[in-house]
């Protein structure tokens, strides 16, 4: 197709009478290999710019360069897996894979930022924040991936190209999402993971000290009790000086 297009150009001023005319081949599968020959630079530049935008949203909400860093190298390895696996399934780099990969690099970010925020406002060692982590925040994660596992599972059934090819590569990412969320993430965490974020620790500083010295009720009670036992044994004292003086 290159070779008829630069056969074209070449000959395209000496046609219509030495006229400049627009001259170009056509075929019904031409529009296929332009569509491939631009489909990758096209793919490339679509997931770097869907990565920048991972790693400033990240660091946005999650305040933290290193953890940020951490987010988008995890989003970029399930990516990655996602690619190698739909060449063993036998998807090719089309259109619809293309969009489909561009929209679902949003959709694996969910899984690590979640775990990665909640490690940062834990606090304690790196191995205690990773193990508390995977616990609060740890099912809520595995259920948004089973969550969307059941959203789209029944196109499993579709005999239509563009829902079965929708079906696997959503499908891998989930997996790979949560398996790099869940399992590679909280590792690399609690090896190389940033310490607590600064204003949990400030808050925890400004924790407001509790105030002693100051009687609680019981022992107000326990103080008016023994007043008046006190001015009980000293009434009956006086009406004894009383009683021995009228006698």
């Amino acid at each position: 197709m290159n070779e008829m297009n630069d056969f074209a150009k070449k000959y395209e001023s000496e046609l219509d009478g030495g006229k400049s005319a627009e001259v170009y081949p056509m075929c019904w599968a031409y529009g296929d290999y332009v569509l491939m020959e631009v489909i990758v630079q096209e793919l490339y530049r679509n997931v770097i710019l869907a990565m920048v935008c991972v790693f400033v949203a990240s660091l946005v909400l999650i305040a933290n360069l290193t953890a940020s860093l951490i987010v988008a190298a995890c989003v970029f390895m399930a990516l990655i897996d996602v690619g190698g696996f739909m060449y063993l399934w036998g998807l090719s780099i089309d259109t619809v894979a293309a969009v489909l990969i561009t929209i679902a690099l949003g959709l694996a970010v969910d899984y690590s930022a979640h775990i990665a925020h909640s490690f940062m406002v834990k606090v304690g060692s790196r191995e205690e924040r990773v193990r508390q982590t995977l616990v609060d925040m740890g099912p809520a994660v595995l259920n948004g991936g089973v969550s969307t596992f059941l959203a789209f599972v029944m196109l499993v059934t579709s005999k239509t190209f563009i829902f079965l090819t929708f079906f696997k590569i959503f499908f891998l990412v989930v997996t790979f999402g949560l398996y790099h969320g869940l399992v590679f993430l909280p590792v690399v965490l609690s090896y190389v993971g940033p310490p607590t974020s600064y204003s949990v620790m400030a808050k925890r500083a400004a924790k407001v000290e509790p105030i002693t010295g100051i009687p609680t009720i019981t022992e107000g009670f326990d103080k008016v009790g023994e007043k008046s036992a006190g001015g009980g044994s000293n009434s009956n004292g006086s009406n004894g000086v009383v009683s021995q003086n009228h006698l």
